[in-house]
């Protein structure tokens, strides 16, 4: 069966697992403890993401899903930027606002101030999410690499045989030399 968005969310829903981290890293999160528990509660996720063969495509949603909350925050980054280099030229380079019509000056500043507002609450409000994925991604990792010494554990070890001139009874050692 091919993997898509609904197979996810029917044995990972994404959305429940980002507010109950976002309430573990407040400390207000009543299902969980504290970040360890809620950990654990993604492992045994990824344990059976792992056991119906999804996982690799689990992974690769997550990453895209993070590249794509990275954008964005480096979008709205960039955005607040530009806004406020605007504003702060037009406000200083004008001196007819303040002259003329306080009222305009403190509309100007007012907008100014709420779309500054609306930017960086966009930011706030994407933070949490790479910072999810990247705990998921980083779990994920760890999964694999348990996985990993699990199965190299069990793994036939090779000998490596010596060549004849570094054996112990060959002519050109020390203790052979007269």
């Amino acid at each position: 069966m091919p993997f898509t968005e609904d197979t996810l969310e029917k044995s990972f829903d994404i959305d429940a697992e980002l507010k109950y981290y976002k309430k573990v890293c407040k400390g207000k999160c009543k299902q969980y403890k504290d970040y360890v528990e809620w950990r654990s509660h993604i492992e045994h996720c990824v344990t059976n993401l792992n056991e119906k063969m999804e996982l690799p495509n689990f992974k690769h949603q997550c990453t895209i899903q993070k590249r794509r909350s990275q954008y964005l925050l480096d979008v709205s980054g960039n955005l607040f930027v530009a806004l406020a280099i605007c504003e702060m030229s037009i406000v200083l380079g004008n001196p007819i606002y303040a002259e003329n019509s306080t009222m305009g000056t403190v509309l100007w500043i007012t907008l100014s101030c709420e779309v500054i507002i609306f930017v960086m609450g966009f930011y706030y409000k994407n933070s949490p999410s790479i910072n999810f994925y990247t705990d998921i991604l980083d779990i994920i990792e760890d999964y694999e690499n348990k996985e990993n010494q699990k199965t190299s554990l069990y793994a036939p070890i090779k000998i490596r045989r010596r060549r004849r001139s570094q054996s112990c009874h060959s002519p050109k050692t020390p203790l052979n030399r007269r």
